[in-house]
């Protein structure tokens, strides 16, 4: 994989750079990679930018991220966008992958003649300055992707962790990316036992209603760019339960930028919106939408039902169940895309109230199967062959990772 990192250490004639990734074309580009120390001087006056004896030129200035400056670091990581993170050598080699292979070699100077008076490396993959400073807190042990609430509940930092993912595959750092991984797991679940799901958010940038809107564009992009087939049936998932015109169109964040799909990704998600509406009719709540379809009440007999008038509906579990099929078609409830949605407890107690015992046992474990029969359909929604055949994919993926 190639990974877009740029670091330069000083030579007697000129700087020599070691990089990954994108190449350098222009003299003054080779110039901005090195070390303060070697670069020409330019003899024309220029603006002073600093203080005491020396003259700087005023582009020597550097925007430096308010949460990594003037913490006694040796080195500066550089963004596309100019901005400079100060860092410790060894926290970046402890984070292992490209960091402990680059950082390990010889180190430039330090040279006080500059206001910089730190070497720089640059990175030139497309990384927003948020995305590395959660990288560099989870590497500085700041960030924890995951935290138990006093409930027992787990809390995911779903922001963090989508950047220590998309940081930790651009620039190969393998611990990143398998933690991100670990964590992000809980929101984007491969297994049906996983009783965690869904979890807690936390450290979100965006109020709770445009995340929800956000969050699920942002989930298909970045797992997408990062090779995580995995995730992307639940992905997929979450982004068919927004509204049309976010689908096509995209979510405007607070400053002004548009997260949106690609269009392949649109097309996906609108032809799955349909085929989850059948899902849930015929798997996740087949329970109610095939009931007395064939055998009528006799079916009710063979499970043992009272066939009494219930107190409270005054009708028989037969009849209130097929009331509430005949309500459920008149609503739409059946054609809705949520097919992971189970009922809420507060339905499971109107029922226990409504039927009798023996009916509310033989119905209670088709209610919880039917959620899970849905979700074992959900990568065929989106064109992939089964869980399966994706977590062999995945396994064949990670397996190009150095652990």
């Amino acid at each position: 994989m190639t990974k877009g990192i740029s670091y330069s250490t000083p030579s007697p004639s000129r700087p020599s750079s070691r990089s990954l990734g994108k190449k350098r074309a222009r003299a003054e580009d080779d110039e901005l990679c090195s070390s303060p120390k070697d670069r020409p001087r330019n003899s024309k006056k220029s603006k002073s930018c600093g203080s005491g004896n020396t003259t700087y030129r005023a582009e020597d200035a550097l925007t430096v991220d308010e949460h990594y400056s003037d913490n006694g670091g040796d080195i500066y990581l550089r963004l596309p966008d100019g901005t400079h993170f100060m860092c410790h050598l060894e926290k970046l080699k402890a984070a292992g992958g490209l960091f402990e292979d680059l950082f390990s070699l010889p180190q430039p100077a330090r040279d006080s003649e500059t206001p910089h008076e730190l070497p720089f490396c640059d990175i030139y993959q497309e990384i927003a300055p948020e995305q590395l400073r959660y990288a560099l807190d989870f590497i500085y042990g700041k960030l924890k992707l995951l935290r138990r609430l006093r409930t027992g509940r787990i809390s995911l930092h779903f922001s963090g962790a989508l950047a220590v993912l998309k940081v930790g595959h651009l620039l190969n750092l393998p611990e990143l990316r398998k933690a991100a991984l670990k964590a992000l797991h809980l929101l984007f679940p491969c297994d049906s036992d996983d009783d965690r799901w869904p979890p807690v958010i936390h450290g979100t940038n965006a109020p709770t209603d445009l995340f929800r809107r956000i969050f699920p564009i942002e989930a298909v992009n970045v797992f997408r760019q990062c090779e995580v087939p995995l995730f992307a049936p639940v992905a997929y998932y979450y982004a068919a339960q927004l509204e049309i015109d976010d689908i096509l169109f995209g979510v405007t964040r607070p400053d002004g930028s548009i997260e949106k799909l690609s269009d392949a990704d649109k097309s996906l998600v609108m032809k799955g919106r349909e085929k989850l509406r059948r899902v849930r009719r015929d798997h996740t709540h087949a329970w109610l939408s095939e009931h007395g379809n064939v055998r009528g009440e006799v079916e009710h007999q063979l499970h043992g039902c009272w066939m009494q008038s219930n107190a409270y509906t005054g009708q028989s579990c037969y009849a209130f169940i097929q009331k509430l099929k005949a309500d459920w078609n008149a609503r739409g409830f059946f054609e809705r895309s949520d097919c992971m949605n189970a009922l809420p407890q507060e339905a499971l107690d109107i029922l226990k109230k409504d039927l009798c015992s023996t009916c509310y046992e033989f119905y209670r474990p088709k209610i919880s199967q039917g959620v899970w029969n849905g979700w074992w359909e959900l990568p065929g929604v989106f064109g992939f062959e089964s869980w399966k055949v994706l977590k062999e994919g995945q396994g064949k993926l990670s397996d190009g990772w150095r652990e």
